[in-house]
C-alpha cells in the first residue's frame, strides 16, 4: 500500500498472529504479482486434472481458458474502486451470463441470455450427466459436463483470489481446489495418475512458495542485507526436490491400470461381497452403429448359440426401459452351478476378449463351470457373470463348461407358467391394443404354445428396421406397434409385455448372437458390434427360463428345436472390412434371401439362410438416475461452498481476535497508549504507515516530537511481535515506565512550546 495509508500501530496480538493475519503486505512488486499468479496456477491444475476424465484435450483447453479469464477478472475487480461485495457479485454475475450466453445461443435476446437460457442449461446438464450410467473415463466431454466444471472453475478462481489476496488466508484459499482435483481423480482413469499427482503437488508447492515469499517480503524489521525469502525458497526447493526424487523412485513400483477408482456405472462398488450393477442396454447400444464392424471378442464352442450378458426383469413404463438390480456373489473354485452331468459330458467353450470393455462377461447357455485368471462374480438368477474388479481388457480369457440339452423339449407341452415374483407378470406400460391382441392370439393355448404364438406373430406381422427412433415418443411401445417396424429392443420389450399380460413370467436378455464362423477353424466365431442383441425368456415350470426369438432376421441355433426359428444374425460388414462374409454354423458362406414364414406352434423346425441387416442400439435410461445425478452434483458443490465459507469465517474470526488487546499483555497496551499519546501531541495526527515497523515509526516520531523514550518502547514491541523467547514481567514494567516517561516528555515539550508562544505574544 502507498505510504499515505495508515493503520493502528497496535495490531498484532502475538508473534504468530502478527505474521499470519496482520502483517503489512504490498500490492505491487514481483513477490506480489507472483502470489497473484500462484492463484492462477491452481486453476490451471484443476483444468489439467480433467485430462484423465475426458478422451480429448479440448476440454482441458476450454477449462484452462475459463480459469484464466476468471482469475484476470477477479484481479481487475479487486484493484478497482468497487466495494468488495459489489466486485465479487459482479464477478459471479459475469460468469453466469457468459455461461448462459455460450451454452444456450438459441435462447439469447440480442447479446444477452434470454429467459429460457436457464431451462436450456438445466436440461443439458441433466441429459449429459444421466449418461454416467454408460460413460466411463476417458469419456466424451459433453456440453453439460463442461458447463458444470466451467462454473466450478469460475467460482473457485474468485474464491482463491479473494481469500488469499484480500483476506490473507492462503491455506483456506487453496483447499477447495485441492478437494476438487482429488474428487475428479476418483472418477478418472487410473492411467497417468502419477503425472496428475505431480501436477497437483507442483501447483500447490509453487502457490505456497509465492504466498510465503509475498508475506515475508513485507517485513522491513530485519537487519539490512538479510532476507527470509531466499532462505525459505531454498528450503522449499529442497523439499520439492526430495518429493520429486521419491515419486520417481516409487513410480516404477506402482501398478498400471486404466480403470477409474470409482466406476460410475457400478456405483463405486469394489471387489468385495455382493454388488449391484445397472442395465447393460447402453453397453450393447454403444457397440452398434459406428462400432458395428469392430471385433469385440472371439469364441470357440462345441455348440453354437447366443452369448449372454445378463437378464433384465424390471420394466419402467415411464421410460419404456429395462433395468437390473440383482446381487452378485464371488465365484469360488470355478463352480457356477451344481449339476449331475459328468465333467466329460459338458459342452466346452472359450471366450477371448478383444475390445469388448465393460464388466459383463459373455457366457454360453447354462454354464456350470468357469476357469479364468480374473476374479469373477456370478448371479445365478440372471445367468450373468461380471469381472470383479475393473473392466474387461484385451486378452482376458474365460473357459466354460456348459450343461448340454438344458431344456427338455418333451416337457414343454405340459409345462405351466408359475412364479412367486409378481413383477415378472406385471404388464404395466402395455398398450391396451397389444393386451387385446395377446389375449386373442393365446386363447385356449398352453403357456408354451402361447409364447410361441406371440413370437410368430411378431416375426410374421412386423418388419425389422434399424433406422426407426421412438425416443421422443410419449409411448415408444405404442408407436412401435402402430408402425410395426423396429429392432431387437422394441421386439423383445413388446413380446415381454404381451406375454406378461396373459400371465407368462417374462424377462429380457441382453447379449450377442453367435458371431461370424471362421471357415478355417470349425467351432470358432468372431463376434462384432453388429451382433449385439436382446431377446425375451419365459419361465415355465419344470423347464426353467426358455428363450424365444420375436425379432425377424435373428435366430438362436441352439434353440431352433423348440422355437422353430433357424439360426440367423446380422449381415457381414461392407466389403473390405473385417468379417466380410457371414456363414452358417457349419462354416458355409451365405447370402441374404427373402424372409421365409415362421413355423406354426408344434411344427418341425426348418433351416434357412436368411441374414438381415445389423441393428442399432437404444439407450436404456432410468428416469430417476437423471434426477439423482444432478442432485448429487448440487450436493457436492454445496458442501464445497459451505466448507469454504466456514474456513473463511474461522480465518476472519481469528484475525479479529488477534487484532484486539489481549488480557495480560502490558507491553502491547503500553505501545498502543504511546501511539495514542503521540497522535494527540502534534498538529497533524501521527500514526504508523502500513509499511513501517515499530522502530521505523519510533525514529520518525522522535524527530517530530523531540522525545527519546519511543525507540526503547518500540524495541520492546518488536520483541513482543517477533522474538521467539517472549517477554517477562521485567519487560512489562519497563514498558509501563517508558510510557510514563514519554507522557512526561510530551507534557514538558507542550509546556515549553506554550511558554515560547506566550513570550512572543
Amino acid at each position: 500500500m502507498g505510504r499515505g495509508n495508515r493503520r493502528r500501530c497496535g495490531h498484532g496480538g502475538s508473534a504468530v498472529s502478527d505474521r499470519s493475519a496482520t502483517a503489512p503486505q504490498r500490492i505491487s512488486g514481483p513477490w506480489y504479482w507472483g502470489a497473484e499468479a500462484s492463484c492462477l496456477l491452481l486453476g490451471l491444475a484443476l483444468a489439467a486434472s480433467t485430462a484423465r476424465l475426458f478422451s480429448t484435450t479440448g476440454a482441458v483447453v476450454v477449462l484452462a481458458s475459463v480459469a484464466a479469464g476468471a482469475w484476470a477478472l477477479a484481479v481487475a475487480l479487486r484493484r478497482s474502486p468497487l466495494p468488495p461485495v459489489l466486485g465479487d457479485s459482479l464477478h459471479l454475475l459475469t460468469g453466469a451470463a457468459l455461461l448462459l450466453w455460450v451454452v444456450a445461443p438459441d435462447a439469447r435476446l440480442g447479446p444477452f441470455p434470454g429467459p429460457d437460457s436457464v431451462a436450456t442449461l438445466a436440461e443439458m446438464v441433466r441429459d449429459d450427466f444421466s449418461r454416467f450410467d454408460d460413460d466411463i473415463a476417458p469419456m466424451v466431454a459433453r456440453p453439460g459436463h463442461l458447463a458444470v466444471l466451467g462454473g466450478l472453475t469460475w467460482v473457485l478462481a474468485l474464491f482463491c483470489s479473494t481469500t488469499a489476496m484480500r483476506l490473507r488466508a492462503p491455506v483456506q484459499a487453496a483447499l477447495p481446489h485441492i478437494v476438487a482435483i482429488v474428487g475428479l481423480g476418483f472418477v478418472s482413469r487410473s492411467e497417468s495418475r502419477t503425472t496428475a499427482t505431480a501436477v497437483l503437488l507442483l501447483a500447490v508447492g509453487l502457490y505456497a512458495l509465492a504466498q510465503s515469499a509475498w508475506r515475508n517480503d513485507a517485513y522491513r524489521w530485519q537487519p539490512p542485507g538479510t532476507s527470509a525469502v531466499p532462505r525459505q525458497l531454498a528450503t522449499a526447493g529442497a523439499i520439492l526436490a526430495v518429493a520429486a526424487l521419491t515419486t520417481a523412485a516409487l513410480t516404477p513400483m506402482s501398478p498400471v491400470a486404466s480403470d477409474p477408482v470409482l466406476d460410475l456405472r457400478r456405483g463405486g462398488l469394489g471387489g468385495g461381497g455382493p454388488r449391484t450393477v445397472v442395465s447393460p442396454f447402453v453397453e450393447v447400444g454403444s457397440n452398434l452403429g459406428p462400432l458395428s464392424n469392430d471385433l469385440l471378442f472371439s469364441a470357440t464352442s462345441d455348440s453354437p448359440g447366443y452369448w449372454r450378458l445378463t437378464a433384465l426383469e424390471d420394466f419402467d413404463p415411464d421410460t419404456a426401459s429395462w433395468a437390473l438390480a440383482n446381487s452378485y456373489e464371488r465365484v469360488g473354485g470355478g463352480t457356477l452351478e451344481r449339476t449331475d452331468t459328468p465333467a466329460g459330458a459338458l459342452l466346452n467353450s472359450t471366450v477371448e476378449v478383444v475390445a469388448l470393455g465393460g464388466i459383463w462377461v459373455p457366457v454360453p447357455d447354462a454354464p456350470v463351470t468357469v476357469d479364468s485368471a480374473s476374479e469373477l462374480n456370478w448371479d445365478p438368477d440372471s445367468g450373468s457373470l461380471v469381472k470383479r474388479s475393473g473392466d474387461l481388457t484385451t486378452g482376458d480369457t474365460f473357459d466354460f463348461g456348459s450343461e448340454p440339452d438344458r431344456i427338455d423339449t418333451g416337457s414343454l407341452a405340459d409345462s405351466r407358467a408359475v412364479t412367486s415374483d409378481p413383477g415378472l407378470v406385471d404388464p404395466s406400460g402395455i398398450p391396451p391394443g397389444l393386451a387385446v391382441e395377446a389375449q386373442r392370439l393365446t386363447a385356449g393355448l398352453t403357456p408354451y404354445e402361447s409364447a410361441l404364438a406371440l413370437q410368430n406373430w411378431f416375426r410374421d406381422e412386423f418388419t425389422y428396421d434399424e433406422t426407426v427412433d421412438y425416443s421422443d415418443e410419449p409411448d415408444p411401445t405404442g408407436a412401435f406397434l402402430e408402425q410395426r417396424r423396429g429392432f431387437c429392443q422394441q421386439f423383445s420389450t413388446a413380446f415381454a409385455l404381451a406375454a406378461r399380460s396373459v400371465g407368462l413370467p417374462t424377462r429380457v436378455v441382453v447379449g450377442f448372437t453367435t458371431g461370424v464362423p471362421d471357415p478355417g477353424a470349425p467351432g470358432t466365431f468372431d463376434v462384432y458390434g453388429r451382433n449385439a442383441h436382446a431377446w425375451p425368456e419365459v419361465l415355465l415350470s419344470g423347464v426353467g427360463w426358455v428363450p424365444f426369438e420375436p425379432t425377424p432376421g435373428r435366430g438362436n441355433p441352439s434353440a431352433t428345436e423348440f422355437t422353430g426359428v433357424p439360426g440367423a444374425q446380422a449381415e457381414p460388414p461392407p466389403e473390405g472390412a473385417e468379417g466380410e462374409a457371414d456363414t452358417e454354423p457349419d462354416g458355409t458362406a451365405t447370402t441374404a434371401p427373402a424372409e421365409s414364414p415362421t413355423p406354426e406352434p408344434g411344427s418341425a423346425a426348418g433351416t434357412s439362410d436368411e441374414v438381415e441387416a445389423g441393428a442399432t442400439g437404444e439407450a436404456d435410461a432410468d428416469g430417476t438416475r437423471d434426477r439423482w445425478s444432478v442432485l448429487a452434483l448440487a450436493a457436492l458443490l454445496a458442501v464445497v461452498v459451505i466448507a469454504a465459507g466456514v474456513m473463511v469465517a474461522v480465518a476472519l474470526r481469528r484475525r479479529r481476535a488477534a487484532a484486539g488487546v489481549q488480557p495480560g499483555d502490558p507491553v502491547r497496551g503500553a505501545w498502543i497508549e504511546a501511539c495514542a499519546a503521540l497522535a494527540s501531541a502534534t498538529a497533524n495526527p501521527l500514526a504508523m504507515y502500513d509499511n513501517e515497523t515499530p522502530l521505523e515509526f519510533a525514529r520518525r516520531a522522535e524527530e517530530l516530537t523531540g522525545t527519546r523514550s519511543v525507540t526503547a518502547l518500540a524495541q520492546l514491541e518488536s520483541m513482543r511481535r517477533w522474538s521467539e523467547d517472549g517477554l517477562d514481567d521485567a519487560h512489562s514494567a519497563e514498558a509501563a515506565a517508558l510510557v510514563q516517561s514519554l507522557r512526561s516528555e510530551l507534557s514538558d515539550s507542550a509546556a515549553a512550546q506554550t511558554a515560547v508562544e506566550e513570550s512572543v505574544l
